[in-house]
């Protein structure tokens, strides 16, 4: 039995931090730190001895919540035991203790329902490579858990680890100088693992851990070490060692406290070798009560050091009532000066309210000051507001002459190409009719001379036929007749080829209008196809496009923006590019939107000139290409109010979402977002913009952009002269500079894609069916030209019929030779004639045709190259009128910027001047309360110099009677009270020091029922009393102590069956009393012989190396 008594009076304990040791390498010594009277412990912690002396001066055990259920029994009583060298006194407190030990023990005696704990509690001790053990989980029960086994099969194991994970040095665990001593033989490292119950109202941390807190450990042969707090969902809390000890001090689990473990090594050495000092040591540590022991000699220093101050401070009294009535006397002295101070009192009232009819005469002047400045603001707000009538102005007239440059240039190419092709054809025209010139000249010398030839020769033939004359017969003259037959058939047949020459102006026509109508048809097929293309393009674009947000900029972008990021002389950090700032809600707008805002979304926004320099400058240096850059001072959202379109028309700016200011009021100065309104429908567009009945056009409307098919748009405004005009607006064909939701826009995308495939289709078949119509006019020209050839034979042959007859007509005459030789000359002469006269006749006609073809093509040469020309002097013209434009838009920019910067000036000067008033409107409002605090309002008859230097005479007259009593009222009457306050002070606190003896004395005693002290000596025990001992022992302090846990490894070693069984009734019987307490207890027997309940639970290990455990219940 062990029996502990103590006397202690003192009302309050230093509370002094303690930390327990965390490293194994450190010292091994161990502070155990002060334990509550309940385990369910707060953030703000406090020791047991100031929790005694706030229950009346006791400390109080672990079994107070249960002894504090007896309520029936007398009142209990402080049995704690005054030091006192009174035999009487010893007496009663003897029979005070025995009177306590009897209401104990009957309480002892006495269970309530063991019920388990909420938090605090170990449910789990899982172990990897760690001595004995390979892979080792142990569940253990709430309450009480015996752990069994033989020897070797690894018990012990489990608590080693349980102390080395919360925290436990290896050493302490007299298993190994090192946590690398404890790893498995063979292998490089080890876990170790608990898991502590976290439920109840006294959760740690529940929000963070849940319903449970997992404490790891992992280490290695290398020597490295480290732990790790999970929560209940497996998932890493900490990594630090200082939060696994707090979690560890909340839940007050001490297991590095040698009764709260006790190892059967301890157990052996506290009861065999230890000396009578060493077991005390051992029982303050255990129970905590060397903490108490530690704050009693705090406070004995702390009162010897106040005895001390008590004796000095009687000398210190004296010394200070003389003091306090010497300030009493010089006060009294002053006393006599009051008129003066009388004096001074009504010249301050006075004066309070001449500062404040100055302050109020200062604001006067800032009213002032902020009307006049407020009448200039609204004179340059109208100034400001016709400048920007000017500049909208300006802006009109430059996007109209932009459109009428682009309508002028797409009317361009049709006309160069036109004008080409005619300046070819007409060139070619020429060069053929100068050859027909020549060719011409060339024939008609040739006729002339077969002329001659055939007169000539005829002249021959006739004078021959005339000698010869009477030498045929009438077979001559059938034969002559046939002849002119056949001449006749000859040209008949030349006639009919030449009709059918004639009809191939026509045939060629026909191919060549085939020919211009299938090579129209090609471009349109290829723009169909490029279109189709730059769709499959912009999807790879958007596809290659995503996480990379610098691609659809400059290629220095991403550089310009660190440069900016690292200048610090900017005024206000320029925006951009504007495209980062600006998300597209409606992606069917993109190609459109992107086309009106042009280079702008590459620009950037800055506040003033001098940032505009700057980083124009940066841009240089980086390497940027041209980048736009635009002035807009104003930093302020503008004031849409009242000129907006009405709800429900979608406009520019209600399709986009932008995130930065001055990028919106840029858009809307020089873009117009906000009036200009989106309309799907060409149609629907025009009736919405231009509308026959009803109301007219919306006031707040600037403009109006139609979708007219998908990346095609038509912009409809008004010109100055108020008629309708419509521009194209054409397709973006670059990357998407405006944030828009990409899933959407590659749906959009393919859209297009399809939209471009099915009119490519539709060009294709066009472009078939005029190929079709040009093959047949090709046809017809080729069966032409093979209709020319048979006429042209059949031409032939007719002349070769008339030149055989003739020969055979001059076969039958008379054969002397030279009529013969004369006629066969003729003959060549009249082909030769003939033949000259055909190639005349043809090349007249050729010539004719190329003059009415030249009489034809240089007209319209002419017209198409005046079409031309004019064209390019209108283009010329409108870009001259587009560059005056963009100047006096530029200009009137300017102008507008600097003069909504001259009314945000204007604006802030305001905000000043009305600070400035507000700030001296309270000044004068400070001013009346002080002066109010004086005094109520008097009539001020004098400035506040006057009465400056009327209180300053006064003053000095006061000083002088100050001087003569040794200082001013305020200082001799703060010096009195100051005087008589130390007196005071002084007195009470001397009359407060009053401190008792307090002494703490603990007795341990194995034996109660003997007289002497002395007890007997451990040594001469037997194994079994050790062992018995040792369980007595340990069950009388944890009465004492406060943990949640109490662990005890091969308890009944040495003892026989009969102490090994009571052992275990008693230990059971203990651990069923202290409610709430979790008990694991480890011994080598079986558990056959001992009455089992519902909260104990039984972890049998099996022999080496099966490493496996069964639970009985």
């Amino acid at each position: 039995m062990l029996s502990t008594s103590a006397t202690l009076t003192t009302a309050r304990m230093s509370h002094r931090k303690r930390s327990r040791a965390t490293d194994d390498d450190g010292s091994p010594e161990v502070e155990i730190e002060s334990a509550n009277s309940s385990f369910r412990q707060n953030h703000n912690k406090r020791s047991r001895v100031t929790l005694a002396s706030e229950r009346g001066g006791s400390v109080v055990s672990d079994e107070e919540d249960y002894l504090a259920g007896f309520e029936d029994g007398p009142e209990e009583e402080d049995y704690t035991m005054h030091q006192d060298s009174s035999d009487d006194e010893l007496e009663e407190d003897n029979l005070d203790e025995a009177h306590a030990t009897q209401i104990v023990t009957k309480q002892m005696n006495q269970y309530n329902e063991n019920l388990a704990s909420e938090q605090g509690v170990i449910q789990e001790v899982y172990c990897r490579n760690f001595m004995c053990h390979s892979n080792l989980r142990v569940k253990f029960g709430p309450l009480i858990n015996f752990i069994i086994g033989h020897n070797g099969s690894g018990k012990s194991a489990v608590l080693t680890a349980l102390q080395v994970c919360l925290g436990g040095r290896a050493v302490g665990t007299n298993r190994g100088k090192s946590m690398k001593d404890m790893i498995k033989e063979g292998q490089e490292s080890a876990t170790l693992a608990v898991k502590i119950k976290n439920e109840g109202e006294d959760a740690y941390k529940p929000d963070i851990y849940g319903v449970s807190i997992t404490v790891e450990r992992h280490f290695s042969k290398s020597g490295s070490s480290g732990f790790r707090l999970k929560n209940d969902q497996d998932k890493i809390i900490s990594n630090k060692k200082s939060d696994v000890d707090d979690m560890l001090d909340y839940f007050a689990l001490q297991l590095d406290n040698p009764i709260n473990v006790l190892t059967q090594d301890m157990a052996r050495a506290f009861l065999s070798n230890s000396t009578p000092s060493e077991k005390y040591r051992f029982f303050i540590r255990g129970t905590q009560l060397e903490m108490l022991d530690q704050d009693y000699k705090l406070t004995e220093e702390r009162l010897d050091n106040t005895q001390e101050k008590l004796r000095l401070r009687q000398d210190d009294i004296a010394v200070l009532k003389s003091k306090a009535q010497k300030a009493e006397e010089r006060k009294k002295q002053l006393d006599r000066a009051a008129s003066i101070q009388t004096k001074i009192e009504e010249t301050a009232r006075v004066h309070a309210w001449a500062q404040v009819k100055e302050e109020e005469n200062l604001l006067a002047g800032c009213e002032q000051d902020v009307s006049n400045k407020e009448a200039e603001v609204r004179e340059l707000e109208e100034a400001a507001q016709a400048v920007s009538d000017t500049h909208e102005a300006h802006v009109s007239a430059k996007e109209a002459a932009e459109r009428a440059v682009e309508a002028l240039r797409e009317a361009l190419p049709p006309l160069e190409e036109a004008s080409t092709d005619a300046e070819a054809k007409f060139i070619k025209n020429k060069d053929d009719l100068t050859a027909a010139h020549r060719e011409s000249r060339t024939i008609r010398d040739s006729i002339k001379k077969a002329k001659a030839d055939v007169r000539r020769l005829q002249g021959h033939v006739t004078d021959e036929e005339a000698r010869l004359a009477g030498a045929a017969g009438d077979a001559h003259t059938a034969r002559l007749n046939q002849l002119e037959e056949l001449r006749e058939n000859a040209q008949a047949a030349k006639r009919e080829h030449k009709e059918h020459c004639d009809r191939k102006a026509d045939i060629d026509k026909a191919c060549t209008l085939a020919q211009a109508r299938y090579d129209a048809a090609q471009p349109v097929e290829q723009k169909a196809r490029q279109a189709l293309d730059s769709a499959k393009r912009g999807k790879e674009q958007l596809e290659r496009g995503q996480g990379r947000p610098f691609a659809p900029y400059d290629r220095n972008m991403e550089r310009l923006l660190k440069e900016m990021d690292r200048e610090t002389r900017w005024k206000v950090k320029p925006v951009g590019p504007m495209g980062f700032h600006i998300s597209l809600l409606r992606p069917e707008w993109s190609p459109i939107l992107e086309k009106v805002f042009g280079g702008a979304l590459g620009g950037f926004v800055v506040a003033n000139r001098s940032d505009q320099d700057l980083l124009s400058n940066i841009m240089r240096r980086v390497g940027c290409g041209p980048i736009p850059i635009f002035i807009c001072p104003k930093t302020e959202p503008l004031d849409m109010t009242d000129k907006e379109p009405p709800a429900g028309v979608e406009t520019i700016l209600r399709v986009l979402r932008i995130d930065n200011t001055m990028v919106l009021n840029q858009l809307i100065i020089s873009n117009y977002i906000d009036t200009t309104c989106l309309v799907k429908g060409l149609k629907e567009a025009t009736a919405f913009m231009y509308p026959e009945h009803g109301p007219q056009r919306h006031h707040r409307v600037k403009a109006t952009i139609a979708l007219v098919k998908p990346g095609h748009g038509t912009r409809l405004d008004v010109s100055r002269s108020n008629q309708p005009k419509s521009t194209p607006v054409h397709p973006w064909n670059g990357p998407s500079r405006m944030k828009v939701d990409q899933a959407e826009q590659l749906a959009l995308q393919e859209r297009n894609i399809r939209d471009a495939a099915r009119e490519l289709t539709e060009a294709q078949q066009n472009v078939t069916q005029l190929r079709d119509a040009l093959t047949k006019a090709k046809q017809a020209v080729t069966a032409f030209k093979q209709q020319e050839a048979k006429l042209k034979t059949a031409a032939q042959k007719a002349e070769d019929a008339v030149e055989a007859l003739e020969s055979e007509i001059e076969s039958n005459r008379p054969q002397d030779g030279k009529l013969q030789a004369l006629q066969e000359q003729l003959t060549e002469a009249q082909n030769e004639q003939k033949a000259q006269e055909d190639a005349f006749e043809d090349s007249v006609i050729a010539k004719d045709k190329l003059d009415e073809v030249a009489n034809e093509l240089k007209p319209d040469l002419e017209e198409k190259q005046m079409a031309l020309q004019l064209q390019k002097e209108r283009i010329a013209k409108a870009e001259k009128k587009l560059e005056r434009c963009e100047t006096l838009r530029t200009d009137a920019l300017w102008v507008k910027n600097e003069a909504i910067a001259k009314v945000e000036s204007a604006k802030g000067h305001v905000e000043r001047l009305e600070a400035k008033r507000d700030k001296q409107k309270a000044r004068v409002e400070e001013f009346v309360g002080y002066a109010e605090e004086v005094c109520a309002r008097v009539p001020v008859t004098a400035s506040v110099q006057e009465l400056d230097e009327r209180l300053e005479t006064l003053k000095a007259q006061y000083k002088e009677e100050q001087k003569r009593a040794g200082g001013s009222r305020e200082e001799l009457t703060l010096a009195y009270v100051q005087a008589h306050k130390a007196y005071s002070d002084a007195k009470n606190q001397t009359e407060s020091l009053t401190e008792t003896s307090r002494k703490l004395d603990i007795v341990v005693e194995p034996d109660p029922t003997k007289s002497s002290m002395a007890g007997r000596q451990a040594r001469t025990l037997s194994g079994g009393e050790k062992s018995f001992s040792t369980i007595c022992l340990l069950l009388s302090i944890w009465e004492a102590m406060g943990s949640p846990i109490r662990c005890l490894d091969e308890f009944d070693v040495f003892m026989d069956s009969v102490n090994r069984t009571q052992s275990m009734a008693m230990m059971i019987q203990a651990a069923r009393r202290a409610v709430g307490r979790q008990f694991i207890l480890i011994t080598p027997q079986a558990m056959g012989n001992v009455e089992m309940g519902d909260d104990v639970k039984i972890h049998k290990y099996a022999p080496a190396p099966f490493a496996c455990i069964m639970i009985i219940r």
